[in-house]
């Protein structure tokens, strides 16, 4: 059988909606209970809602009951914003998410408008979010012995030293050779630099 143009064929099934992202105009600050960020952002997304809460990780020392325990040192997510959660302008209809998860209070207000911030503004929390996440370098620019000068923060600016002991916390002791003796100064490593 031979079809020619115009021929009846057979029935097109309509198209499948597309779900194309939409960028929004304005990004709405949504105040939530303290310490319910995580958990509005899940409840939400589940919901199909888009919304950002920046989270980074954080070390936390939580101490234990009995003072012989030692304390542990756990990683937890903190958020960048306590209390705001980031709602595209056309997801922004508290009524409507108040219902799909509990611990909303509703629109940030300034001056009585609605506060927002623009998609560079998000972008740029992103890239502080990023930023924030990157884990901290292990490595240590300095040794015991090495000639340090120091840059600034302390009244021995620009005196040279040698390094007597380094800390887990970035902070060091520099000994400075000042009138007929050595002082200890104990600085942060941002405070010095390579004599």
């Amino acid at each position: 059988m031979l079809l020619k143009i115009g021929d009846f064929v057979d029935v097109i099934p309509p198209m499948a909606s597309v779900s194309v992202p939409i960028a929004p105009e304005r990004w709405m600050l949504l105040r939530v209970n303290p310490s319910r960020e995580r958990r509005v952002h899940e409840r939400l997304t589940e919901r199909g809602v888009c919304c950002y809460a920046p989270h980074f990780p954080r070390r936390i020392t939580v101490s234990r009951r009995f003072a012989w325990q030692r304390p542990i040192v756990q990683q937890r997510m903190v958020p960048v914003f306590p209390g705001l959660v980031f709602v595209p302008d056309f997801d922004a209809d508290v009524v409507r998410l108040r219902s799909y998860s509990d611990g909303i209070a509703g629109l940030l207000f300034v001056d009585r408008r609605a506060a927002s911030l623009s998609t560079a503004n998000v972008d740029a929390i992103r890239s502080i979010e990023a930023h924030l996440s990157t884990p901290v370098s292990t490595a240590r620019a300095y040794a015991v012995g090495d000639r340090v000068r120091v840059r600034d923060g302390s009244p021995f600016a620009m005196w040279t030293g040698r390094i007597d002991r380094l800390d887990g916390k970035g902070r060091l002791r520099v000994l400075i050779a000042a009138i007929k003796r050595e002082v200890a100064v104990d600085l942060s490593s941002h405070q010095v630099e390579p004599a």
